[in-house]
């Protein structure tokens, strides 16, 4: 049985009607609402009826809202006590550290728990396929747009065989073929460009990696290979930081593999750019 509220949304999402959809689309984004209010300020706080939010609870599976509540409560309470013992370092409640070391501290909960949940398999498959590939394509847009930009240049910095989708640009997928990776950025709100650039890859036989929010994203049947963040909200704020991660340890891995390291990574791009 489904124990995740995030995992019943993603299970009925598709069933679910366009209000109902609304509700399940805030709790996914803001969790904490849901934890602190009950269902008649919810539904007051999104401009829905208390009974559209009863009926999400109903068709996720739950008795009624206070089973719904109670899940999420424990979600949100396990992150928060994790948080907790971080910011604090041992530390008395008058001794808590200082604002930007908690925020620093949320970085790295939020960091151990998705690589807790990668799988080993996943990743190494991820990796061979990069490393193998003879042209990849790189696409995101909005906040996925700096992790396409880094991850492209990085790769470049290493094979040199890497190519990042600007939307100003005419893309054609012609010149990729089945070695050929094309990997995806897609979060919520989930921009078309890029789940279009997924779906004409797959098509044509090119394999796909995506990262997403979500495990009923859009982007997700147009994918080969997905790395879906399992995090407490949808914050893009709270995501980038693992997902920088989550790139650079690919990264090392790629550079390990091509007997490069980092340093030296670094310092062709020092001299490709120095002016003396």
């Amino acid at each position: 049985m489904l124990t995740s509220y995030q995992d019943r949304i993603a299970e009925q999402y598709a069933s679910l009607t366009k209000g109902m959809k609304k509700v399940a689309d805030a709790l996914l984004n803001d969790p904490t609402i849901f934890a602190a209010q009950s269902a008649k300020k919810v539904g007051e706080a999104l401009g829905v009826s208390e009974t559209m939010v009863v009926r999400l609870c109903y068709s996720l599976g739950y008795q009624g809202y206070s089973e719904l509540q109670q899940d999420v409560r424990q979600a949100v309470y396990n992150i928060y006590t994790d948080v907790h013992d971080l910011q604090t370092d041992g530390q008395t409640q008058d001794e808590q550290l200082p604002y930007y070391r908690q925020a620093m501290r949320l970085d790295q909960v939020n960091i151990d728990k998705v690589a807790k949940s990668l799988s080993e398999e996943q990743l190494k498959t991820a990796i061979d396929r990069l490393d193998h590939a003879d042209q990849v394509l790189v696409t995101g847009l909005n906040f996925g747009f700096s992790m396409a930009h880094w991850l492209s240049f990085s790769l470049n910095s290493i094979k040199g065989n890497c190519r990042l989708y600007r939307p100003e640009e005419n893309i054609h997928l012609n010149y990729l073929n089945e070695q050929s990776v094309v990997v995806v950025f897609s979060f919520y709100r989930y921009l078309m460009e890029p789940l279009w650039i997924a779906e004409e890859a797959k098509k044509k036989g090119i394999y796909v990696i995506a990262f997403t929010d979500y495990k009923a994203a859009p982007v997700i049947p147009h994918a080969d290979l997905v790395f879906t963040l399992d995090l407490p909200s949808r914050s893009i704020i709270q995501m980038s930081p693992v997902i920088f991660s989550l790139l650079n340890a690919i990264i090392m891995e790629i550079a390990n593999r091509n007997e490069g390291s980092v340093k030296q990574i670094e310092e062709q791009h020092i001299n490709k750019f120095y002016i003396p």
